[in-house]
């Protein structure tokens, strides 16, 4: 809010000693966007809850196929869980992987004219630095499938107040040694420094 991404990028780098090298930006339209040009996602909700958003959307446990504004819900919510912001963090994790999911088994990433093509549809859904081509890097990562990614959030000593503020407080120590492996990209180290 004050000074934007780059003071965002300069802050993370501060925080994690990790250099920034490329920035993608996609906003609720573009993530919708997104969602909806691959024809919906498949998640598997973990548990039954009620949407704290219009049309409060009741989510119930088991396999769904969500399009666009339903999928951004369902991403969207903390309020109900225990662990709040850490269930919407794994929320949205699953919805990174049904995309990705989504984006293989059609061959979207293997095939140029069909990856153009859906780069196209939805080039003002999403925003990246100068730098970084798009279709180049979706490129490389066409052999990416999701069973290969695994999310591991910075290490935390759990959460708290601070005034009248909500907050996660980092383990600076576990933290230091964690981004350092991600540094020196040692990715056996990182995942064992994750548990």
């Amino acid at each position: 809010a004050w000074g934007g991404f780059p003071l965002m990028v300069q802050t993370v780098e501060s925080f994690t000693g990790v250099r920034i090298d490329h920035l993608v930006i996609i906003d609720f339209a573009g993530f919708q966007e997104i969602v909806d040009a691959l024809g919906g996602i498949d998640i598997d909700v973990d548990a039954n809850f009620t949407s704290i958003h219009p049309p409060y959307r009741k989510f119930t446990k088991g396999q769904h196929h969500m399009d666009g504004q339903t999928a951004l819900d369902y991403a969207r919510q903390r309020q109900q869980f225990a662990d709040g912001d850490f269930t919407r963090i794994r929320h949205q994790q699953q919805v990174i992987k049904a995309i990705l999911d989504k984006a293989t088994s059609g061959g979207l990433l293997t095939n140029p004219g069909k990856l153009n093509s859906f780069l196209k549809a939805t080039a003002n859904a999403v925003a990246v630095d100068k730098t970084l081509n798009i279709f180049n890097t979706a490129t490389e990562l066409r052999h990416l499938r999701s069973e290969n990614l695994t999310f591991i959030t910075s290490p935390t000593k759990g959460t708290g107040r601070v005034g009248s503020e909500s907050v996660v407080f980092p383990d600076k120590e576990k933290a230091k040694v964690f981004y350092d492996a991600v540094r020196r990209d040692a990715g056996a180290e990182i995942l064992s420094n994750a548990k």
